[in-house]
C-alpha cells in the first residue's frame, strides 16, 4: 500500500498539482468526502498545526479511485465539489499524506 501511495504522490508532482501539505490527522474536525448525484463533496477544515490556517481539498480521480490530498491556505474556502465524468456505483477515496500514505476515507 505504501508503494502506491508514494506512485501517486509522484504522479501528483509529475501532473504540475500542488503536493500534499498537511496530512489527515491535521485537518480539524477530519476531513470528509461523499458523492451525490455524481458530484463528489470535499471539504477541509482549520488546519490543527498552523493556527490561522485553513486545509483545502484537492482531488485526482483514476479509475474507480479517487485520492484526496490538502493545502495550506488562508482562505476559508474549504469545500470544493467536482463532477465525475464516469457514472461508477462503487467509488474508493482515500486521503493522501505528506509522505504518500493513503487513509481511506468512508463516503
Amino acid at each position: 500500500m505504501k508503494k502506491a501511495g508514494m506512485l501517486i504522490l509522484i504522479l501528483l508532482l509529475l501532473t504540475g498539482c500542488s503536493k500534499p501539505e498537511v496530512n489527515y490527522n491535521e485537518v480539524l474536525g477530519s476531513p470528509y468526502a461523499k458523492i451525490e448525484n455524481n458530484e463528489l463533496i470535499m471539504k477541509g477544515g482549520p488546519s490543527t498545526v498552523a493556527s490561522t490556517s485553513y486545509v483545502v481539498p484537492h482531488a485526482e480521480i483514476k479509475d474507480n479511485k479517487i485520492y484526496i490530498y490538502g493545502t495550506l491556505s488562508f482562505k476559508k474556502d474549504i469545500e470544493k465539489k467536482v463532477e465525475l465524468s464516469q457514472k461508477i456505483s462503487k467509488w474508493t477515496i482515500y486521503w493522501v499524506n505528506k509522505d504518500g500514505t493513503l487513509i481511506e476515507m468512508n463516503n
